[in-house]
């Protein structure tokens, strides 16, 4: 089992780079940059709704620059609750999606029928954020500054008393940027 989540690492790995942007293309007056400015791609937050397993919940970014996102996730409801963080690095930029790579980690306490545990948890994948802004705003009548990610990768988590393991994750998130 161990080597499957190895060669699901390795496929993840191979698929970030065969993503990377073509850093060979010239910026010239006949070629410029593909990637337009925007109020939401200058906004320094983001608030929002994120869930990529096993870090979900309500969801803070700070955006350090155009490249490196931080962000925090909280949730506290059900029987499996969890704080964490990531970074997100967007290794590609386009006019209306960006495609990054993420790492994490955070606290996971799980209680069922009064046993629980709280344990550190990891996260890594690839993921990519459309902006709705530039995907539905009209030329002069701007659209809301709403992004929508998808994203895949691999967690892992220590539960003891569940049996540890890992797992291929997928998940998405919803965000608003000021």
């Amino acid at each position: 089992m161990n080597r499957l989540y190895s060669h699901l690492l390795l496929a993840l790995v191979a698929l970030a780079f065969a993503a990377a942007p073509d850093t060979a293309r010239a910026q010239t007056p006949e070629n410029p940059p593909t990637v337009e400015d925007s109020p939401s791609r200058a906004a320094r937050f983001s608030a929002g709704l994120q869930s990529s397993w096993p870090t979900y919940g309500l969801s803070l970014q700070y955006h350090l620059n155009e490249k490196l996102t931080a962000e925090g996730v909280a949730d506290f409801m059900g029987n499996l609750t969890n704080v964490g963080g990531r970074v997100l690095y967007r290794y590609r930029r386009d006019g209306d999606y960006d495609l990054y790579a993420y790492g994490g980690g955070g606290v996971w306490h799980y209680s069922f029928l009064g046993v629980g545990e709280s344990v550190p948890g990891a996260s890594v994948g690839v993921g990519a954020e459309a902006f709705l802004e530039q995907l539905l705003g009209a030329p002069g009548e701007p659209f809301l500054p709403i992004t929508l990610s998808a994203e895949v990768g691999l967690a892992f988590v220590g539960f003891e008393t569940y049996g540890g393991f890992s797992a291929l994750s997928y998940g998405g998130g919803i965000h608003y940027r000021f």
